[in-house]
Formats: structure tokens, C-alpha cells, sequence
């Protein structure tokens, strides 16, 4: 009860994912913060709270050789996750990125809990993907405009030659391809899976007959490799402009030793040690 004319304060606190929608009632009051104070009380009356969930606007949107669905924005719960069928034409491979953060499994996109209104934003990469047998394959992603075409049979895996000297131990294998129609200087990007765990420490090599040059920058997996490669550039062993030969391999290197420190045996120590106290005692004489 309260005594008449005084007002009273009640805090309003709604549940985790929801906010205050209105506070009345047949006090009166007014709503400051989350704490509502009734008008003067001159009779028994009521104060009534509702609540309602926070929600935020997923927009997805689709690049040109694929589609999302659904296609429209969604209306997502505080703190909810909601799922996306991303579908590549034929030919094609999709990646997916934007502000809600979320990974890619198969076809379907799965967002990360949505805290605000984000976007989801599927894009396609023509691409062409090879079996060669034994749990190996080849991936070739182009830019869209790219004319470059693998010459059929081309992809292959077949016993690598006897590495160089620099190399420790290599995997035995390797996988060549060959392009053509390609722009002069175009660029694609080459995944090679070669079916078994690659050793700790490998690298991928371009492979020129007895000579093996090292791949700097390619990304090495567990059990593939990806790399860029441009036609005429340091990787393709075909001078023909719009012609791309490329074998390569997965190695390990010799490691580089380091050169040892020369070190006195204890008696050298002791020797010398002496002489540096003989000298100190013919300073202090002087």
C-alpha cells in the first residue's frame, strides 16, 4: 500500500533478447531509464509492463553466376543464427562474406549469432575442378572475363623426378596441367589436393626438369596446396603468351644449419682468464 498523494518507483527490466515496449497502467506515470514513477496516488490503481524482442535485419544479395535464398532480409531474433542456400551456376564456385560473420558448409551458409542488422554477400567464381584418382584433384578458379580453357587430358599426377640436393625428402609425386586462351599475364588462382597428409614444414615446388623452384607464395594445407599463377610469370613453364604449362610438388627442404660458435675447451677458459688478471695487475703497478 501507499499512503496517499506519494508516488512510487518500479524498476522495469525485461528478459535477455527483449526490450521494454510500454509501461501504463491506471496510475500514470512516466518512464525514465528502465524506472517508472507513478503520478501521485489517490486511489488503488494498476502499472502494466510489456516487453517485446529485439530483433535485426539480415539482407543478402547475390553476385552475378549464382543465387541466395532466400533472396530477401530476413528478421532475426538477439543473438539468433539463420541459415542461407547459396547455389553456384554450373561451373561456378561460391564464397560468401559481409558484416554477420558465418561459415559455409556444402551450399548452405550459417550466420553468427546476429547481435545487429548486418548483410550476407555470395559471390562466384568461375572454376573447374579435376579428379585425377586416389583422393588427388585439381581446382582451378578464374577471374569471370577469363577465356582460359584446360586442355583436355592435360591434368595428371605422375611420380615427380629425383629432387635436387637441397630437398630432404619429397612426396614422390606431382601434378601438371596445361592452359590456353588465356589473356596475356592473366592470373588464377590453383588448389592441388594431393590426397595424403603433406609433411611438417613442406613447401610447394615448380617443377622444371632437375631444377625445382620453390612456390613462395603459396598456402599449404593438410593435404593440399594453393597458389597463384600468371601466364609468363616466374611459375609457368610455357613462354607462349596465353599458354600456361604448370607441374608442381610438395617437398621439404634441407634445413639450414647454423654456423657454431668457435669455443675454448675449460682449460683455454682457465689459461685465459689468467692473463686477463696478470694484465689487470701490471695496470694497477703503473
Amino acid at each position: 500500500s501507499v499512503a496517499n498523494l506519494n508516488r512510487i518507483n518500479f524498476t522495469v527490466k525485461p528478459d535477455g533478447g527483449y526490450e521494454i515496449a510500454s509501461v501504463g497502467g491506471t496510475c500514470g506515470g512516466s518512464l525514465s531509464g528502465s524506472t517508472y514513477t507513478t503520478n501521485a496516488v489517490t486511489a488503488a490503481c494498476t502499472v502494466e509492463a510489456s516487453f517485446t524482442q529485439i530483433t535485426h535485419d539480415v539482407a543478402p544479395s547475390a553476385g552475378a553466376n549464382g543465387s541466395i535464398s532466400p533472396a530477401t532480409a530476413q528478421t532475426i531474433a538477439q543473438g539468433a543464427t539463420t541459415t542461407f542456400t547459396v547455389t553456384p551456376d554450373e561451373g561456378y564456385t561460391a564464397a560468401v562474406a559481409g558484416s554477420c560473420g558465418g561459415s559455409l558448409s556444402g551450399n548452405t551458409y550459417t550466420t553468427n549469432a546476429v547481435t545487429a542488422a548486418c548483410i550476407v554477400e555470395a559471390s562466384f567464381t568461375r572454376s573447374e575442378v579435376v579428379d585425377l584418382g586416389n583422393g588427388e584433384s585439381l581446382t582451378l578458379d578464374f577471374n569471370d572475363s577469363s577465356n582460359c580453357r584446360l586442355i583436355p587430358d592435360s591434368a595428371q599426377s605422375e611420380s615427380s623426378s629425383a629432387p635436387p640436393s637441397d630437398i630432404a625428402s619429397a612426396i614422390g609425386k606431382q601434378v601438371e596441367f596445361s592452359l590456353d586462351s588465356c589473356a596475356a599475364s592473366e592470373s588464377l588462382s590453383v588448389t592441388v589436393d594431393f590426397g595424403t597428409a603433406l609433411p611438417e614444414g613442406a613447401k610447394a615446388y615448380k617443377v622444371l626438369g632437375d631444377s625445382w623452384i620453390e612456390i613462395t607464395t603459396a598456402t599449404i594445407g593438410e593435404t593440399s596446396v594453393t597458389y597463384t599463377l600468371t601466364d609468363n610469370g616466374p611459375y609457368d613453364s610455357n613462354s607462349n603468351l596465353g599458354e600456361i604449362d604448370d607441374p608442381v610438388t610438395v617437398a621439404t627442404p634441407v634445413a639450414i644449419r647454423a654456423t657454431p660458435v668457435p669455443t675454448l675447451p675449460l682449460y683455454g677458459l682457465l689459461a685465459l682468464g689468467g692473463l686477463l688478471g696478470l694484465f689487470g695487475l701490471r695496470k694497477l703497478k703503473k
